[in-house]
């Protein structure tokens, strides 16, 4: 797992439920639900994205979330998944090899979808692949509705996924059915291989067994070794029913985590399943994200901007307190003197001592404004001279600058090591940055590194300016 925290969101047609677990993955943070109102999303398609974005901020309010970066998971029957078997190519070929193969399953357009893969095996001459799509309006829409909402999605995914990652690991064959919030979805595996997902009204659990008969007979040179099953709407009858039918042992889909009692666990299984996933960009042969890439750039490229913003607000307000106080101080201390003179011409020299005292607190609030106001540097300055400092395979995402100090703290990801330390070295050498400072957990991947780097603006930090004082 990467360092990146993010909240899960599940969408289906008539709620959306949210979860986070903490960085150990053993404790649940977060978890809450809500209606859908009917109609909003129809056909798995979001029909008006600022609505359903109304709904997301109302969940972020009410349960004080503060996380901006978040996962999702779209409508199982919005995507289409498929197993290929495809030759052994350079990976710089294999994108297009399955692009071209999805041609014959796609029922749209290759170019109206959006796709990703990933290798599920590696034989001796070919590779086995597992690929999913979806239309690229159905999942715009739920991109733009977390987007309007301010918060920025990282990856994109499907129940199955989720389902697949939290059932047992092992490479043997087994059904997955789970039965929650109206829908009942079913798909067979075999290891990290979904060969085929079904959704059935889970209200009619008759019609659920009999998918489950039907998908078993038809995927039947897949060795199903169990069934596993989750959700809350598997009922007695269809329990007992895939037990007897299909001659298989039956066990229930776990998820081991403090904060939630094991019925509340089944009812998030696929939000809590997202967490376990690395977000990886998609671009790496060994997952699936189904954000774009040009999408996930677009995003990173909001946040930024609106860190940026919030630099420059802040900023702003700090030069113009310190504007006000100088003035303030200018018009108390011109009055001093003035009436210092008078108190010198009159010979009262008790009230000259007392004038002269305030004008020392004076030139003590003065010294204190001058000092805050040498700090008063534009935070694109400091971001433009890192970006002069940033390699093209080096990506930051994440700024925090501490404009009294000149502490910084950056945090973004890297192609590979030597990257990363190119990164390092061109601070070093750039003659504004002082006590640049990666930790070696940065170091522990050899590719797709996920980093963090703490330095000092040199600018920032100097703080022996001369101070101009009022003469007594």
């Amino acid at each position: 797992m990467s360092g990146k925290k993010f909240v899960s969101i599940y969408f289906t047609q008539n709620k959306l439920q949210v979860a986070r677990v903490d960085k150990t993955q053993k404790e649940v943070e977060l978890f809450a639900s809500v209606d859908i109102p009917p109609g909003l999303i129809a056909e798995y398609k979001v029909k008006d994205p600022k609505a359903l974005s109304e709904i997301v901020k109302k969940i972020w309010l009410t349960h004080t979330i503060k996380e901006k970066l978040v996962g999702l998971v779209v409508p199982e029957f919005s995507t289409f998944t498929k197993s290929i078997d495809l030759p052994q190519v350079p990976l710089v070929e294999l994108d297009e090899a399955v692009r071209w193969e999805a041609q014959d399953f796609l029922p749209t357009e290759v170019k109206d979808s959006v796709m990703d893969w990933k290798i599920t095996r590696k034989l001796e001459t070919s590779y086995q692949i597992l690929s999913v799509a979806i239309p690229k309006d159905i999942l715009a829409g739920f991109v733009d509705a977390v987007s309007l909402a301010g918060l920025f999605p990282i990856v994109v995914e499907t129940p199955s996924l989720s389902l697949s990652r939290i059932s047992d690991g092992d490479a043997t064959g087994s059904l997955v059915i789970y039965a929650n919030v109206g829908e009942a979805i079913l798909l067979v595996r075999e290891g990290e291989k979904i060969l085929g997902s079904s959704v059935v009204d889970s209200s009619n659990q008759r019609a659920v067994l009999q998918t489950a008969i039907r998908m078993i007979a038809h995927y039947e040179t897949v060795d199903v070794k169990k069934v596993q099953v989750g959700g809350m709407e598997i009922g007695k009858e269809l329990y007992t029913g895939l037990s007897q039918d299909l001659k298989l042992p039956v066990e229930w889909m776990q998820f081991k985590a403090k904060g939630l009692d094991p019925k509340a666990l089944q009812n998030y299984l696929i939000p809590l399943s997202l967490q376990l996933k690395d977000p990886t960009e998609p671009s790496d042969e060994n997952s699936i994200n189904l954000l774009p890439p040009s999408w996930v750039k677009s995003h990173r490229n909001k946040k930024l901007l609106g860190q940026i913003k919030g630099l420059v607000f802040v900023s702003s307000l700090v030069v113009l307190a310190n504007f006000v106080v100088i003035l303030i101080v200018f018009v108390l201390t011109t009055t001093e003197v003035t009436v210092l003179e008078r108190a010198s011409r009159n010979g009262e020299s008790k009230n000259a001592e007392n004038v002269i005292a305030q004008i020392e607190e004076a030139n003590e609030l003065g010294d204190n404004v001058v000092k805050i106001a040498s700090a008063a540097i534009y935070p694109q300055t400091i971001i433009n001279a890192i970006k002069s400092s940033t390699p093209e395979s080096l990506v930051v995402t994440e700024y925090k600058i501490d404009m009294e100090e000149g502490n910084i703290l950056v945090r973004g990801s890297s192609v590979d090591r030597q990257q990363l330390l190119t990164f390092k070295r061109s601070l070093e050498e750039a003659g504004k940055f002082s006590k640049v400072s990666i930790p070696v957990s940065s170091f522990e991947k050899e590719r797709d590194l996920e980093f963090e780097a703490s330095f000092a603006y040199l600018d920032l930090a100097k703080t022996n300016k001369k101070q101009l004082k009022l003469q007594i």
